[in-house]
């Protein structure tokens, strides 16, 4: 289902563009990339926590919604962070976000905010993984007592893995910007006569096809290791927890795979 969205996304994107000119909406991406991301999570990280061999690609239920839930509010705090950072101004001699002046109290406590919040954002992906396999025993508390001594290496685990997953994205989505029109060219999609700028639709879906292999050959790899890594430190913390607190009680299944 996961790439099933992502080539209805490429495919669709180049027929509404041909055929209102005008781009897609950002957000609709932002939405279809953490639905399709959502659903692929979950089906790994049951692959490697649990087992599961053949997981129903078309499973879209409530651990799939609320996975996806949590997984948005996560990327839109850390989305809205990166794109207040480079608004700061300071040349004036005062402090201006998004060129409204603030005073230093303020810029403090918005600093403050910022950096608790991403490092929330950073151990709620730890819980992701709880949330695929329907772990309802782990705690925010009982997963922060077992990262007792492992707190930072787990915090340092998920940053390189992000910026790791984030510098695959960033780099497929730049490298098929600088291929399409050359692309387009050869296939016939865009045709110019007297100035004028014409879209052919067949040739058009047909470059975006083409271009969509190499972006998602690198992409889901990449972003398997990630929830797989996930999904490791997950079976870390649900270990610890195991040997440390009597009340945690996973399923049978998970447990057998944690093999203690």
């Amino acid at each position: 289902m996961a790439l099933t969205l992502t080539f209805v996304f490429f495919l669709g994107n180049p027929v509404y563009v041909a055929t209102t000119n005008q781009a897609v909406p950002s957000w609709i991406g932002f939405l279809i990339g953490i639905c399709a991301g959502a659903h692929f999570a979950v089906g790994w990280h049951r692959s490697v926590l649990l087992g599961e061999k053949k997981p129903r690609i078309l499973r879209l239920g409530f651990r799939e919604l609320k996975y996806f839930l949590v997984w948005f509010v996560i990327v839109f705090f850390l989305s809205v962070v990166d794109y207040l950072i480079p608004s700061v101004d300071t040349s004036s001699g005062l402090i201006s976000v998004q060129n409204y002046d603030i005073s230093a109290i303020v810029a403090l406590l918005l600093v403050v905010v910022i950096a608790t919040g991403c490092l929330a954002a950073i151990y709620m992906v730890a819980f992701l993984p709880g949330i695929a396999i329907d772990d309802r025993r782990m705690t925010p508390l009982r997963a922060w007592r077992s990262l007792k001594g492992n707190r930072w290496r787990f915090l340092w685990l998920i940053v390189i893995t992000g910026v790791f997953f984030s510098l695959a994205l960033y780099g497929s989505m730049t490298l098929g910007g600088v291929l399409r029109l050359p692309t387009w060219e050869v296939l016939g999609a865009i045709e110019t006569d007297s100035g004028r700028t014409t879209l052919n639709i067949a040739p058009l879906v047909l470059a975006e096809f083409l271009l969509s292999i190499p972006f998602l050959a690198v992409l889901f790899p990449v972003f398997a290791a990630f929830v797989g890594s996930l999904s490791m430190a997950y079976a870390g913390i649900a270990k610890q927890a195991l040997r440390s607190e009597e009340a945690y009680e996973p399923s049978p299944e998970f447990r057998r795979r944690l093999a203690i």
